[in-house]
């Protein structure tokens, strides 16, 4: 008969209950409870190796994200540095005129004007009047006024547009990169996983009390000591499980480990070593 546990990760819903009456027998009384609790731990901690290997957990977040977070910040600042109009804005979704209109009718109009032929008929009528006008710079002001304006106009209204635009980018790129850190503290809680530590201790006197260090705080202890002699026709045995928030009698679980006192602490050859499963 083997030493070990043979497991198999299967859960079991109910696990019976020790009874006062059950004999303290190693395999027909504690080794089934022992057998029934690790299967239950090797079948949680099994699960939650087959979905973190799962390419289909959690594919809503996968969906949102679009595959790799740090490909998609490096996407996204490629797009946002992009100089050459990625999205083929144009001056119409502006509200602008359209590139080089407003320059071109005024150099026009100001070619037009400094033509000694413009309007050669009307110069002849005036006798050299339009030549004094068009030299006048406040000839037209009104005319002058109203394009500078517009252009100023066409301007402050064009950058406006790029400031908010600007801002409800980095609202997105804020709102991502606070999603990203969301999906990564979930992942990581994800791939934690339980394992056990074993080991045995020599008790310093039941009256004592006696702290043992596993270098952790465990979820669980169980501790397991053996009489070897007889005590009224039966093998005297003490075995308790603690749990964090549920400390047993004689077992209860510390920062760095857990303490023990009482049968658990004995000083005695006979009960001594004793035997301890923690579960980190």
């Amino acid at each position: 008969m083997s030493e070990f546990y043979q497991l198999t990760p299967e859960y079991h819903e109910e696990i019976r209950r020790l009874q006062r009456s059950d004999p303290a027998d190693a395999e027909d009384t504690f080794n089934p409870l022992f057998q029934a609790i690790l299967e239950n731990i090797l079948a949680v901690k099994t699960g939650l190796e087959d979905h973190n290997q799962s390419t289909n957990a959690h594919a809503d977040i996968r969906q949102v994200l679009g595959g790799n977070m740090d490909a998609l910040l490096a996407d996204l600042a490629a797009h946002t540095g992009n100089q050459d109009n990625p999205h083929q804005t144009d001056y119409e979704q502006t509200g602008a005129d359209k590139k080089g209109s407003a320059a071109a009718v005024q150099a026009k109009l100001e070619a037009h004007n400094l033509d000694a032929n413009s309007h050669a008929d009307m110069r002849t009528l005036i006798g050299g009047g339009l030549d004094q006008h068009n030299a006048d710079a406040s000839a037209h002001a009104d005319i002058r006024k109203t394009v500078s304006d517009l252009g100023k106009n066409m301007q402050s209204g064009l950058e406006t547009r790029i400031a908010q635009l600007e801002s409800q980018l980095a609202s997105e790129i804020s709102a991502r990169q606070s999603l990203a850190s969301r999906v990564s503290a979930t992942e990581s809680n994800l791939r934690r996983t339980s394992y056990f530590v074993t080991g045995t201790y020599t008790g310093s006197g039941s009256t004592n009390t006696q702290t043992i260090s596993i270098g952790l705080q465990p979820r669980a202890v169980l501790v397991v000591a053996y009489r070897g002699y007889y005590e009224e026709q039966h093998d005297r045995t003490c075995v308790q499980l603690a749990v964090r928030g549920a400390n047993a009698k004689l077992v209860s679980i510390t920062s760095n480990g857990f303490s023990v006192k009482g049968m658990l602490n004995g000083d005695g050859s006979a009960e001594n070593p004793y035997r301890y499963l923690a579960m980190a």
